[in-house]
């Protein structure tokens, strides 16, 4: 387990990194994003879907998957974070929010290009 002031330091400069990706290095800026949101899932592994610091961890973690271009880990995570009864109704009405954008940008995929299928996975905390 990584300390937690480490994570917030880390996830910080993760953030800068991919904001600072240019257009054209679209794929280094896709594996920037979901490094941000492995850093957020340690965070939110740390903290309570309570706290101000759990809430924008969970968010930013979808966030950042849906900006990693990975769609299905974004919907894997809102579905188990509002799922937290200790979630707050804000932080929670904005998972449902990305939760159904991540759905709409699969069923996208998947009517585009058929050989794109989802899959059902189950992220083990």
């Amino acid at each position: 387990m990584t300390d937690l002031d480490d994570l917030y330091e880390a996830v910080s400069r993760a953030i800068a990194d991919a904001e600072g990706m240019p257009d054209e290095r679209f794929r280094d800026a896709a594996a920037a994003w979901l490094h941000v949101a492995r850093l957020e899932r340690g965070i939110a592994e740390q903290t309570s879907a309570s706290t101000v610091s759990g809430e924008a961890a969970r968010i930013g973690a979808v966030r950042a998957a849906l900006q990693g271009r990975d769609v299905g880990l974004a919907c894997e995570l809102a579905r188990r974070y509002v799922a937290d009864a200790t979630l707050g109704e804000r932080p929670r009405a904005e998972l449902e929010r990305l939760r159904s954008q991540a759905e709409a940008d699969l069923a996208t995929l998947t009517t585009r290009d058929p050989q794109i299928l989802p899959v059902n996975a189950k992220i083990a905390a």
